[in-house]
């Protein structure tokens, strides 16, 4: 072989081995920013799960306070001893009173605001 045709070679593997490292260097940054957009998404349905559960625990909560104090007056009532029946009511209120403000402030600190009137 000839110097002008090994030099020929030589500069052309030398091109081919830029042309790879730009490839590489290409691909490697797309997958970067694949790898971080996953990642965003991944956080970001991490959070909406977290609001739906709160959200539901939320509710299921004050279901479950409304049944039973529904079902704590639906016994006083079915009392025969008015006395007994008012007592039983009475119950039912003091109990009602010692929830209701951490139910508001359940229901307030998970409902969403409301976007200003245009």
């Amino acid at each position: 072989m000839t110097l002008a045709l090994l030099a020929l070679i030589a500069a052309l593997a030398a091109a081919n081995l830029c042309v790879s490292l730009r490839t590489h260097n290409r691909v490697a940054r797309n997958a970067t920013k694949e790898t971080k957009a996953m990642s965003q998404i991944t956080d970001a349905l991490t959070d909406l799960k977290a609001e739906v559960s709160a959200g539901v625990t939320v509710e299921q909560s004050a279901v479950a306070l409304m049944n039973g104090l529904s079902k704590q007056l639906a016994d006083a009532l079915a009392n025969e001893d008015p006395a007994a029946a008012l007592a039983a009511i009475a119950d039912v209120k003091t109990a009602f009173d010692a929830q209701k403000d951490e139910l508001a402030a359940a229901v307030v600190a998970n409902t969403p605001a409301q976007a200003p009137a245009a």
